[in-house]
């Protein structure tokens, strides 16, 4: 485990930190007082780290610094790459520079006393609490908890959660604790706002005026580009495999002539295991891992969810996996790992958001008073224990197909919709404001077109974010992915819907095939792994595991959530009928898994559990 944290303040918050972090990575934390030649308050920075090449300190000039990010594996030392990041820090005067506008995070001690907080362009947090007087942050939620004075939960946005599977506003679970935005800054005690320069535009490309297979080339030279330079820092490669875009990867690394290693999940069940798997290893000449998922290992790192990982979501097993062969690659001394996340997202290919935009639009167009007889008729107590999943789900796309176009096709589907809140909590706590009127604040004002809008909604729960910022954290393995590369990002969004998807493709992606079509003619995989049929990166006996030999440890996590659950409710919830097989197997296509309400029951109970031991620090 790597963390990173500070303390503006009382001497005694920092001890409790450094105790709490004691105990849960197993090593006392490196600790740097900056002595300030002001005279003010305390100011202590901390890193605890049991291995790995993302977390790194220094002190240079009376100031100091404390890092986590995978940038940092790039240079022989993660402490020497802090020391880079500081040096220009310091040469700005005060400004952010742009080396810090990158993946990772920064706590900057100076000797004026001030304490300057950075949040790079990755997926890293920077927890914050700040009375004022005094400040409390950290790279985790548990760890500010165990900072603060009688750390409490924060149920305002309660509601929203259990919706849609994060805290909106940049609030968190903990009264008083927030998030520092992505790609800034903040110093403290003065509470000025810090901005990164402008980024320079890295490609100049335009898909607008070019045909549909000079898209496609040109889209695998930018990948290729990206991937050239993520791998920058060491010979050896790693790659987690989850179907053609990761392979894309393996294979892209082994032509630039990097030695690979690839990692794949092995389930019990051969229609769980990734198809074609010897043709990538045989195509990128690699050395492969099978990382074996088996229930034990999930009830375990379940257990340990709230430690790694700052927000709850609903399919922790997801996210569960990728620790699993975060940690395998870190046995084998790998530095560094590559995904293929946000691929779908460059060329619309998610099948089940586009399945969901069209749905949602479709519905839309139902009179109001249509939407809410039905959601009515499916909300009685005898309809949903014959229904369901499938019932609890069409609520859910009911309640979302009320609310305006841009906030109705933008977020995924309400896992808890009102009236399952309601059956769920045995008290409704008071909330700040209305789910429906956050959907409305968080809706784009721009207009877009359905697909790009259902995957922006779908980027914003946070959950492929949450999965590399914890990961990387707790394995020190640093991960990237080239789909996330700014010039990828920015072409594909250059390439016209209409290219992507045609409106006579029906449910097809024309996009994605022209891309697998210029991937095999550039001979880098062959034609059974670039044309295989798409797997559901959850798919997994999830579902059945959590019923049965999970569900002690389930329940023992719902036990820490800071409200109690009707045990009826609960019963139903992990119920199998054979309306919830046929909705599992044959019409939510989501890859044999539903039980997306008790995943994120268990991890917000593991967050929760998490918070509340690091508080209780003598």
């Amino acid at each position: 485990m790597n963390t990173i944290f500070a303390v503006r303040g009382s001497a005694e918050r920092f001890n409790r930190m450094c105790r709490a972090a004691s105990e849960v990575v197993g090593v006392a934390p490196a600790a740097i007082e900056v002595r300030s030649s002001s005279g003010g308050p305390a100011l202590c920075l901390g890193v605890t780290s049991d291995g790995g090449w993302v977390a790194g300190r220094a002190t240079l000039a009376g100031s100091s610094i404390v890092a986590l990010g995978s940038t940092l594996q790039r240079a022989d030392h993660p402490d020497r790459a802090a020391a880079r990041l500081l040096e220009r820090f310091l040469a700005t005067d005060g400004a952010l520079p742009r080396e810090l506008d990158v993946d990772v995070i920064a706590l900057i001690g100076g000797a004026d006393g001030t304490l300057v907080l950075v949040s790079g362009a990755g997926p890293h947090r920077v927890v914050v609490h700040d009375s004022g007087e005094e400040a409390v942050v950290a790279s985790h939620l548990w760890l500010v908890a165990a900072g603060v004075d009688r750390a409490a939960f924060d149920r305002a946005y309660e509601d929203f959660l259990l919706c849609h599977a994060f805290v909106p506003h940049g609030r968190t679970i903990l009264e008083g604790v927030t998030v520092l935005p992505p790609r800034g800054g903040l110093s403290l005690p003065s509470n000025r706002r810090l901005e990164f320069p402008r980024r320079d535009v890295e490609s100049a490309s335009d898909a607008r005026t070019m045909d549909r297979r000079a898209v496609a080339q040109e889209l695998l030279r930018l990948v290729t580009e990206a991937v050239a330079r993520q791998a920058q820092g060491c010979q050896e490669q790693g790659v987690l495999l989850g179907g053609v875009d990761s392979a894309l990867v393996a294979a892209i690394l082994h032509r630039l002539g990097y030695s690979v290693r690839t990692f794949t999940y092995l389930f019990g069940e051969e229609r769980y295991n990734q198809r074609h798997v010897d043709d990538v290893v045989k195509a990128a000449n690699a050395k492969h891992t099978w990382v074996s998922i088996e229930p034990d290992r999930i009830a375990s790192t379940l257990r340990r969810f709230g430690e790694c990982y700052n927000q709850p979501v609903a399919q922790p097993h997801y996210i569960l996996h990728a620790l699993a062969a975060s940690e395998a690659a870190r046995d084998l001394g790998v530095r560094h790992i590559f995904s293929g996340d946000g691929a779908d997202a460059v060329l619309l290919g998610y099948p089940t958001v586009n399945q969901r935009a069209r749905l949602l639009s479709r519905v839309g167009i139902l009179p109001p008073v249509a939407l809410r007889t039905a959601r009515s008729v499916l909300g009685l107590k005898p309809v949903e224990r014959v229904l369901g999943h499938g019932g609890r789900r069409a609520r859910g796309v009911l309640e979302q197909a009320m609310s305006s176009p841009a906030a109705r096709g933008h977020l995924p589907v309400p896992i808890f919709d009102e009236i399952a809140r309601r059956r769920l909590r045995a008290e409704q706590p008071p909330q700040h404001e209305d789910v429906a009127q956050i959907r409305e604040q968080l809706a784009p004002r721009s207009a877009l077109h359905p697909m790009r809008l259902a995957l922006q909604g779908h980027a914003a729960i946070g959950q492929s974010r949450s999965k590399v910022e914890g990961t990387v954290a707790a394995t020190g393995v640093a991960q990237s992915s080239p789909y996330h590369d700014q010039s990828v990002q920015q072409f594909g969004m250059s390439i016209p819907e209409t290219l992507l998807r045609p409106p006579s493709s029906g449910s097809g992606d024309v996009g994605k095939r022209l891309f697998l079509d210029a991937i095999v003619d550039a001979g880098l995989l062959p034609a059974s792994v670039v044309y295989q049929a798409k797997q559901s990166p959850v798919a997994s006996p999830i579902d059945r595991w959590y019923r049965t030999i999970l569900r002690p440890t389930v329940e023992e996590l719902v036990g820490s959530l800071p409200f109690t659950c009707d045990a009826r409710y609960m019963d139903e919830l992990f119920g199998d009928s054979a309306i919830d097989r046929a909705f599992r197997n044959h019409i939510g296509r989501l890859g044999d898994h539903i039980l997306q309400p008790i995943g994120l029951l268990a991890s917000y109970g593991a967050l929760a559990h998490a918070c509340r031991r690091a508080a209780s620090q003598p």
